[in-house]
Order: structure tokens, then sequence, then C-alpha cells
């Protein structure tokens, strides 16, 4: 039986302009699946599409990225859809993924409300991308610190972001979809750091770097922000 792993890294900072950091937290889990033929999933919406095709620097991102784009703007402008069309025909093929983290999904999904476009900024797509080559270079594991050593905080105020700011990795088969529900699914994370992250309501800019690895493996760096101006 051939298994598909997936590994989800999620860190977090707040800072409110130059004030200290306010909070911090960092978790690392596995989830397994057996590799089955991937269901259907729901048309493309045009509202969404057009949105990110009108936006800053969408044009330069590859089809991959824009394939991440496009997925977390579903999941966070129709979460209610999100749960109905993607998260439900996964859990249905791959039913050891149903728990308590999925129930807490629906139950979160269903009651978040229809979220801003979150689109591509400049110095995030720099940072994302950097990191995920960075980490590539040396096939390092999945980590929100660089090979030098620099941490995510002193990566992200070094470029300038300093108002907030989230990371979250995931490292496994290249399938955005099915990376993305990992992420929200939070298996064994109790406070729920991704699907927090993901479902941010300031968040509103994001950038992604995606690196391959040996045996068709990638890591995803998805890196948000909100607005920096003062």
């Amino acid at each position: 039986m051939h298994l598909l792993k997936f590994h989800v890294k999620h860190l977090v900072f707040l800072l409110v302009l130059l004030c200290p950091l306010v909070s911090i937290a960092q978790h690392f889990t596995t989830s397994t699946i057996e590799a089955k033929p991937f269901p259907p999933m729901p048309s493309k919406v045009q509202d969404i599409e057009n949105g990110l095709k009108t936006s800053a620097n969408f044009s330069e991102l590859s089809a991959e990225e824009k394939e991440w784009f496009y997925w977390t703007n579903y999941s966070r402008m129709r979460p209610k859809a999100f749960w109905d069309s993607v998260v439900v025909p996964i859990l249905k093929t791959y039913p050891n993924l149903v728990s308590s983290y999925t129930a807490s999904l629906k139950s979160d999904l269903y009651k978040t409300p229809s979220l801003t476009l979150i689109v591509p900024q400049k110095k995030l797509l720099e940072l994302a991308r950097g990191h995920a080559n960075d980490l590539a270079r040396k096939k390092a594991p999945p980590s929100h610190s660089s090979t030098n050593g620099n941490s995510f905080q002193e990566r992200m105020l070094k470029a300038g972001v300093i108002r907030c700011a989230g990371e979250n990795i995931s490292f496994g088969p290249a399938n955005a979809v099915l990376a993305l529900v990992f992420l929200y699914i939070d298996e064994r994370l109790p406070d729920l750091g991704h699907r927090k992250s993901l479902l941010t309501p300031t968040y509103t800019q994001m950038g992604i770097g995606i690196s391959t690895y040996p045996d068709n493996q990638v890591m995803v760096i998805q890196d948000f922000g909100c607005d920096q101006t003062p």
C-alpha cells in the first residue's frame, strides 16, 4: 500500500508598530493517508479568479503559486462552500482523516463570515520564495529558521514586516488542495494555529514559496501579512 505523508508547521508573531513581541507559537505534526484517486473539485469561481487576476503581482506567479492563492481565497471567502465542496469529498475519500479536528473545522468554517480577498504582496513573495529556496538548497527539513540561523522574526523584521505576520509550512506531495486541507484540519494541534492563520481577517496579503525535494515532494511556505501602513 502506497502512503502519502504531509508535514505541516506553523509559526505566528504579532507586532504593533515597533512595540515588543506580543505572542509567538510554533508547532509541527505529520499526517499519513493512503494514495487514492483524488476526488473532483468544484469549478472555480469567476469572481475570485477575476479579483486575483486584477491584483498586483498576480501575473508573475507560477501556476502552482496561483493554485495556492485561489484555493486559500476560496476557503476564506466561501468557508461553508469550502467545507461542503472540498473538505467533505476529501474526507469521504480518506475516511481515516475524520476526527474531532474535522468536526471542529466544520463548526469553524460554518460560523466564519466571508473574508476579504487575500492578495499577492511583493515583499511577502520574496520572503516565502527565498525561505523555500534556502531550505531546498540544503535539503533541510521544514523549519521557520533559515539555514544560516535567522529566525522567522528576524527574516520578517529585516524585510520591514513590522506589524503582523504568520507562516505556515507544508511538506508532502504536490497537491495544493490536499495540503491546504491538512493545514485546516490541524490534526493533534490543540491551538489550531494553521487554521487560525488561514482564517485571520486582518491578513490581507500573502506570499507563497514552493521548492522541490526528492521523491516528488514539495515544500510550501505560506507567509501572511496585514496592511503595514503605519
